[in-house]
């Protein structure tokens, strides 16, 4: 695995997809999307610092789901990087969609703020997975 280009490709990557989901709203009737909610699993604020933690926690997020991608995965998808990057952010969607359904289930309180359940917010979900995937493959370059 080539560190230095994972930790990049990962940092540019989830930076991208919390850029566009600030700015897609209305986009095929799609709801802007906040990847800085998730500080309110750490901080049940809502204040400034709950932006910062909350995107520190996206970038450390999106750096070590990078390094799964490149240790683990990336020998073992088919095509091209942007290929291989799409399809594990199809797949990763998967995962936190389920995990967040699961968790919800089980009351965590937190995903239906931070996740909710409408095909919209489902859909604009995939979307930004699939930019993060398709950034992330792109920009990978392995040793």
């Amino acid at each position: 695995m080539n560190f230095l280009s994972v930790l990049a490709a990962g940092l540019i990557a989830g930076y991208a997809m919390a850029f566009v989901g600030y700015r897609m709203q209305g986009f095929l009737k799609l709801p802007r999307i906040d990847v800085s909610e998730t500080g309110l699993i750490y901080f049940d604020d809502d204040g400034p610092s709950r932006w910062w933690i909350g995107m520190l926690a996206h970038e450390m997020d999106s750096v070590l789901f990078g390094l799964a991608f490149a240790g683990l995965l990336y020998t073992h998808l088919p095509g091209w990087g942007w290929l291989k990057g799409l399809i594990f952010g199809a797949l990763l969607w998967l995962v936190v969609s389920l995990t967040a359904m699961i968790a919800r289930a089980g009351g965590a309180k937190v995903f239906r703020t931070t996740m909710p359940m409408t095909m919209p917010h489902i859909l604009a979900n995939l979307l930004l997975h699939l930019i993060y995937g398709f950034v992330l493959g792109a920009l990978y370059v392995p040793p």
